[in-house]
């Protein structure tokens, strides 16, 4: 069995995961309580407890999501999720509309 990691042991906020899972077509069924994903199509759910957006997700809870949706077919590999946010910050700086 191989040991998930986040890439570049990048810390998320869930403001970025939530980004990120809007990109892949997921809809936001959160409640004030629940941060919760949905994406039909892959049958996937993402459930966390809520927080504000500018918290981080725990990393053990976000590699096992980008393990997950790995799984499912919605990401290529592991690492997709977390570079896909190391990109968004980029282009952040860059002053681009992402």
């Amino acid at each position: 069995m191989e040991v998930t990691k986040v890439y570049k042991d990048l810390d998320i906020t869930y403001g970025e995961l939530a980004k990120a899972l809007i990109r892949l077509n997921f809809k936001n069924n959160s409640t004030e309580k629940v941060f919760a994903y949905v994406n039909q199509k892959y049958d996937a759910i993402v459930l966390l407890p809520m927080k504000k957006e500018t918290e981080m997700v725990d990393k053990a809870q976000f590699a096992s999501i980008s393990f997950v949706l790995t799984g499912k077919g919605l990401i290529n590999e592991q690492d997709e999720l977390a570079k896909w946010v190391e990109h968004y910050r980029q282009q952040l700086k860059k002053g681009a509309t992402v």
